[in-house]
């Protein structure tokens, strides 16, 4: 589309476009870092927001982990314990910068552990119950690969707690990923997905589109160009 877009400017205006700047988030800030890297000539200013990279390991992570949290009823932490949850992280991590002003400024640097909100008796609206911790633990976590150890996704940062899944099964984008792109199967379940081999059967299908990007980008620099990435 950017070499017709270009094509057609030339034919309508008797040149082509001096600059030209790409703006995407999400997808299209997995699309702009494919730009960079695949394309380098294509623009002269990129700005990539919430890239979505890889597409088939963020989604393989968001399927195993709502596996992991639908093995047991009692695993499911109601969307009401979210906020002292988040309430609980800022304790750990929000003067880290030496602010306190309610944000995790690097979630890396991090150090919190659900247990240290496990209740001490009776399930509480103040804590989470053992199986809820191990919940909190899944969600907070990397999924590696069984056999490598390699990481698959590094799951969600410290201080996204009040945005946690609220129910145990995955977001329907990565269901539909895997259901109608990956498989083209209108009956896929995603309950017996194995997240080794149906990962490594997607990167293969997509043919590099949906999986990692090369983080080579020494092209689109020594051509000039400009690369701004934002996230959160």
């Amino acid at each position: 589309m950017t070499v017709k877009a270009k094509a057609i400017i030339a034919a309508f205006y008797g040149t082509g476009p001096k600059r030209s700047y790409w703006n995407g988030c999400s997808t299209g800030g997995r699309q702009a870092i494919m730009e960079a890297s695949r394309f380098p000539a294509d623009f002269d200013g990129i700005l990539a927001g919430a890239a979505a990279n890889p597409k088939t390991h963020q989604d393989a992570w968001r399927i195993w982990m709502a596996q992991a949290m639908s093995k047991d009823p009692a695993s499911a932490i109601p969307p009401s314990k979210f906020p002292m949850i988040h309430q609980a992280v800022l304790g750990v991590c929000d003067a880290l910068d030496g602010l306190k002003d309610g944000l995790i400024d690097d979630p890396s640097r991090c150090p919190f552990d659900p247990k240290t909100i496990e209740c001490k008796g009776q399930d509480a609206s103040s804590c989470l119950t053992p199986a809820q911790v191990q919940t909190a633990k899944v969600i907070m976590s990397a999924v590696h690969d069984r056999q490598t150890g390699v990481e698959i996704f590094p799951g969600l940062e410290a201080g996204t707690e009040l945005a946690w899944p609220p129910r145990p099964e995955p977001i329907p984008v990565a269901v539909d990923l895997y259901r109608d792109i990956i498989f083209g199967n209108p009956n896929w379940d995603w309950h017996p997905f194995d997240i080794e081999r149906d990962l490594a059967f997607a990167d293969k299908a997509t043919q590099g589109n949906l999986s990692p990007i090369s983080a080579d980008l020494s092209a689109f620099a020594q051509r000039g160009g400009k690369l701004l990435m934002y996230h959160g």
